[in-house]
């Protein structure tokens, strides 16, 4: 068995013997036991004592221990005892790479089963484990060697003299078949095409049939006859085919055709003119056939060993397939989809938030794990949120207002409007709601119903009864204090403490009919007063002014009130043309 490690110098061999590798190199002769302490490597005996270099033992170890081992140790000893390395007991296994069954009682250049440790070893990857193709003189294998950690190409068959390695274009493992000749077993055989030449065929131990003479039928005007293995020197020929019909030789092809005697023979059979191709059927109407894919069948990818198979079909319709490897990625195929993917590591099932807040799932397909949008994903009115522990986030639910999603509890304030809106999805996912009143706004202001207003720290006051008193805001509540803090003149209007009404003021000096005095108010958001409301503040300093005025409409029937009289009951049409003066 030859590890491919394609070194062939005797210094180079000695070198790699010393680090425990096992070459088989024909140029380099067996190194057996010394009979004593050489200063170089001796063939041919047992060492007594110790070698400057290292002498190799013929039957036990490649370097001898203090005890028997079953093969190469790591360092070279003798069995008196070299400096480098030696075992205190028998091993069970090679030290180069591999494992003893004790401890060494020095340390080896790589970890024993028993105790050595730092000696892990990183394998590139070079090949997969049971591969097989051609190498130069016959079939290599991928495997761990004797004496090897990593795994490597082997050759674990060699092609004998009369063979070839073949790599079938199907894919499958890689053998050394025999070389097609005229021969069909041992005995003779007509040259195709020669006409008189007579083939002599033997067989060798792999059972492939090759020529061992050639020559010219000995007798003037003779010509060989007849097929392989019965094939003879004859004053006349015999035809072997008819013109045209083919044989199978292996998987090549053969034809008949002119043996150059006048008589037919099948010629030297080739390979089909397809590579997807081999010979198959019975003799005479054999013909080359499509190779069965052992992937392909029609054009649907697939994967095998972390690779994509991707099928095709060539003029002849043969099918066949061609591979990529994923390398560090994995193969996998989705919905008739096969591509190669990267494994990020997440854990199936675990959700996160990408770079644009789209929420993501972790998914795995033929073992490779990545992040896909999550379905269903978040809605308008959500957002996705990542949770206190990695892989746990979710949609979290707020508000969709004027197109733009708002946090759960976010300020209005924060799109530019006053901090006592707030969103509240229980409440209305879809607008504003006012903060309770009392909340914090800014300093020395608070939310009102809604509205940020100033207040005043600890407001107190001492109720009256004046009912058009307004109040002051508390900083703490954000309601009035009170409702009776004095008259005063608010928008155009004056307070009745009296009634708490407000009065227009001034009020307008135009005259209407009723039904336009009633509009006129109206208009000003207020209404027209009753004769009962002109008599409330009749007498008080709300008044002044009036009693000189004239007549004012009132909204009760048609009446109509006179302060300059004395009597506010007055009755008119609802036509006459008085004075009206509003209220709220």
């Amino acid at each position: 068995m030859k590890t491919f490690s394609f070194l062939g110098s005797v210094a180079v061999a000695s070198a790699l013997s010393a680090c425990g590798l096992a070459i088989n190199n024909p140029d380099v002769p067996p190194i057996t036991e010394d009979a004593g302490g050489d200063t170089s490597i001796t063939p041919g005996g047992s060492d007594a004592g110790a070698d400057t270099t290292f002498t190799a033992d013929s039957g036990l170890d490649a370097a001898s221990n203090g005890g028997g081992d079953a093969h190469v140790d790591a360092t070279i000893a003798d069995a008196a005892g070299d400096a480098p390395s030696i075992d205190g007991g028998a091993d069970g296994g090679h030290d180069a790479t591999l494992q003893d069954a004790a401890v060494d009682s020095g340390p080896d250049a790589i970890a024993d089963a028993a105790g050595d440790v730092g000696d892990a070893v990183v394998c590139p990857s070079v090949c997969t484990s049971g591969q097989s193709v051609c190498g130069d003189g016959g079939v290599l294998t991928c495997e761990v060697p004797d004496g090897g950690s990593c795994r490597t190409w082997v050759e674990t068959t060699t092609c004998g003299v009369h063979q070839t390695c073949g790599n079938p274009a199907d894919g499958g493992a890689a053998t050394c078949s025999c070389i097609a000749t005229a021969c069909a077993g041992n005995g003779t055989a007509c040259q195709p095409g020669a006409g008189n030449v007579l083939l002599t065929c033997t067989t060798d131990v792999n059972g492939c049939a090759f020529v061992a003479d050639a020559g010219a039928c000995s007798t003037s005007g003779y010509v060989c006859s007849g097929s392989a293995p019965n094939a003879a020197c004859s004053a006349t020929c015999t035809s072997t085919c008819a013109l045209g019909q083919q044989e199978c030789v292996g998987s090549d092809i053969a034809v008949c055709g002119d043996a150059g005697n006048g008589c037919l023979a099948y010629g030297f059979p080739g390979a089909c003119s397809d590579s997807y191709m081999s010979c198959t059927g019975s003799v005479g109407t054999a013909n080359c056939t499509c190779n069965a894919d052992p992937f392909c069948s029609s054009s649907a990818s697939s994967c095998y060993q972390n690779g994509i198979i991707t099928c095709h079909q060539d003029t002849s319709g043969c099918w066949y397939h061609s591979t990529s490897a994923c390398g560090a990625q994995v193969c996998y195929v989705d919905a008739g989809t096969v591509g190669c993917c990267t494994t990020v590591g997440c854990t199936p099932g675990a959700q996160t938030c990408d770079g644009s807040g789209v929420l993501q799932t972790c998914v795995e397909m033929n073992g490779c794990t990545s992040w896909v949008p999550a379905t269903p994903g978040c809605a308008s009115n959500q957002k996705c949120t990542p949770g206190s522990v990695s892989g746990t986030a979710s949609c979290l639910t707020g508000c969709l207002i004027g197109g733009s999603y708002e946090a759960p509890d976010a300020s209005e304030g924060a799109t530019g409007t006053p901090a006592c809106q707030m969103c509240n999805p229980s409440v209305d996912g879809g607008a504003w709601i006012a903060r309770q009143n009392g909340t914090s706004c800014g300093a020395n202001e608070v939310c009102s119903s809604g509205a940020c207003v100033g207040c005043v720290a600890d407001a107190g006051c001492t109720p009256t009864t004046a009912l058009c008193d307004l109040g002051t805001t508390s900083c703490t509540t954000g309601a009035s204090t009170c409702v009776d803090l004095g008259p005063k003149i608010v928008s155009g209007t004056t307070c009745d403490p009296n009634t708490g009404l407000f009065w227009q003021t001034p009020w307008s000096w135009t005259k209407y009919n009723q039904a336009d005095a009633k509009t006129y108010c109206t208009g000003l958001g207020m209404t027209l007063p009753t004769a009962g409301q002109y008599g409330a503040i009749y007498g008080t300093p709300i008044a002044a002014g009036m009693y000189d005025a004239g007549i004012f409409w009132t909204s009760t029937g048609s009446e109509a009130a006179s302060f300059y009289s004395g009597n506010y009951d007055v009755s008119g049409p609802v036509t006459a043309p008085y004075l009206a003066r509003c209220v709220e």
